[in-house]
């Protein structure tokens, strides 16, 4: 009985370690989609951005202003995220225990998982926004305008 538990421990690791690889991964290619998200926009907007410096508003504030679109699309994202998530688990968990055991387990929703998710995707959304940010900031007014 040891050696058996020993290996179901060791199996039981091994899927773990591999589902947190995959969520790393998917952080990581959440990040780049965001990343994207906001490049592209500033590259449509260019012309926009440069007639926003050009009635007088600072780099400094374009700079918050593509930002803070990271900062939005990191809470939509988390919003959207545990919403699906918890109602994606939970209704295949309830449906799986109530066919195995005949018992409906109430639903447990893991707050502090879910404003540390949180925390993470609001940072991960500010850090995507910098460079976007700081190439929006820098464009030139001439150059931006003349655009298209």
């Amino acid at each position: 009985k040891p050696e058996i538990r020993k290996l179901s421990d060791s199996v039981l690791e091994q899927v773990v370690s591999m589902a947190n690889l995959q969520a790393l991964i998917a952080i990581f290619i959440g990040v780049l989609g965001i990343v994207n998200a906001i490049w592209i926009g500033v590259m449509n907007r260019r012309r926009e951005i440069a007639l926003w410096r050009s009635i007088g508003v600072t780099r400094r504030q374009i700079y918050r202003i593509i930002v803070y679109e990271g900062l939005f699309i990191a809470a939509v994202s988390a919003v959207v995220g545990t919403v699906g998530g918890l109602y994606g688990a939970w209704v295949p968990l309830r449906s799986f225990s109530f066919a195995v055991t005949g018992y409906l387990y109430p639903r447990v929703i893991p707050w502090p998982h879910i404003f540390g998710i949180t925390a993470l995707a609001l940072a991960l959304g500010f850090l995507a926004g910098l460079f976007p940010a700081k190439q929006a900031a820098n464009l030139p007014i001439i150059e931006g305008i003349g655009y298209e």
